[in-house]
This record gives C-alpha cells, sequence and structure tokens, in this order.
C-alpha cells in the first residue's frame, strides 16, 4: 500500500507540474490504483501515526526546471521516527538522507535502482533501519544545531581576532 501524504504546492515555482489527478490517473492505467491512498493534508498526530505504521518513505524527487528541490526535511522527519527513505539524489535530498544509514539515494530518473533500493529496505524488515535512521537524524535536532552554530561563530570570532591582530 502507498499512501501519500501532503498536497502539491500551490505556491511553487511550478505549481500544476503534477496533480493528484494525474498520479491516480497513471496508477489506474499502471493498474495499481486500488493500492495507493491520497491523504491531503493532515494534522502533526496523523502524521507522526502515518511515519510510525510505515515501512519505508519513497521520495521519488522529479527536476522541474526551475523549481530546484530544497533541503528535503521530510526525509529529516521519516529519519527521526525510525524510518529509513528511498530518494532521487536531487538537490538539497543529498544532505537529508545518510546512504546506507537512513536510507538510499539513487540517480534521478533511475527507476530500476529507485525499485531495488525499496525492495532492499523492505526485504530487511521493519526494524533493522530503526536505530541507524534515527541516530542519523539526532545531528538535525535543535541542541546539535546550536552547537553547530556555536562552534560556527567561535571559529569566526578566532579569525576576525587574529586578522585584526588581537591574538
Amino acid at each position: 500500500m502507498l499512501l501519500v501524504i501532503g498536497e502539491t504546492p500551490k505556491n511553487s515555482l511550478g505549481p500544476g507540474s503534477q496533480s493528484v489527478e494525474s498520479i491516480q490517473k497513471q496508477a489506474e492505467k499502471s493498474g495499481v490504483a486500488g493500492h495507493i491512498i491520497f491523504l491531503g493534508a493532515v494534522n502533526d498526530k496523523t502524521l507522526a501515526t502515518a511515519y510510525n505504521a510505515a515501512n519505508l518513505h519513497v521520495f521519488p524527487v522529479r527536476h522541474i526546471p526551475g523549481d530546484p528541490e530544497g533541503f528535503g526535511m521530510v526525509a529529516i522527519e521519516a529519519a527521526a521516527h525510525g524510518l529509513p527513505t528511498v530518494a532521487f539524489a536531487m538537490g538539497g535530498v543529498v544532505e537529508a538522507v545518510a546512504q546506507g544509514q537512513s536510507g538510499y539515494l539513487v540517480l534521478p530518473g533511475d527507476y530500476l535502482a529507485f525499485s531495488e533500493g525499496v525492495t532492499r529496505i523492505l526485504a530487511d524488515g521493519s526494524y533493522a533501519w530503526q536505530t541507524s535512521s534515527y541516530t542519523f537524524a539526532t545531528q538535525f535536532a535543535w541542541p546539535q544545531l546550536g552547537k553547530k552554530m556555536r562552534k560556527i561563530m567561535q571559529i569566526r570570532e578566532e579569525t576576525k581576532s587574529a586578522i585584526n591582530g588581537n591574538e
């Protein structure tokens, strides 16, 4: 079963490039429409329930000219719930999925490799990726980001002092 959560962003740079209707139409053509459920926008409780019930997060980001994929926060959210991701290695997604730790990244458009990644994770079982995915996600928690920012600011101040001869 494929559960699709969220909506097509109406304010994206490429609105209308894909819709629930276009996905449903293709699913019907492919004979898999009965295996897809579209929930649309959901509240935090429903989203957490979906993450906890899932075996895998699939993130088949497509290249849309003029609309680059940002960071890929949804992959970090999935990992924080112990859920691995299979995604195309595009844009900021490459920073949001750790190859072999929180899932698999495959070359954009390589649907065979994508399906192999999905199959491999599903064959591993529900809990095989839980700890490594969660561990990867912890580096993005606010306390960890705060530590990194303090370190960057300290290095910046030390460099500034050294340049000004205040060492």
